[in-house]
């Protein structure tokens, strides 16, 4: 039990798989934040363009 213990504490595989982790997970937040600022830009847009050529204007 012991040895295992030891050899889990020197092993580094763990610990960059985390990190690594941890990194896909920060940028999934980054792009999710990212489209929603995109598409709340783009509807505004598209609901600008569709009400100009509906005549009712911005």
């Amino acid at each position: 039990m012991i040895a295992t213990m030891r050899r889990l504490s020197r092993d580094s595989a763990g610990a960059t798989s985390i990190e690594y982790a941890l990194l896909a997970s920060i940028l999934a937040i980054a792009v999710l934040a990212a489209v929603q600022i995109i598409s709340d830009e783009a509807v505004t847009s598209f609901e600008n363009t569709a009400n100009a050529f509906a005549g009712t204007g911005p």
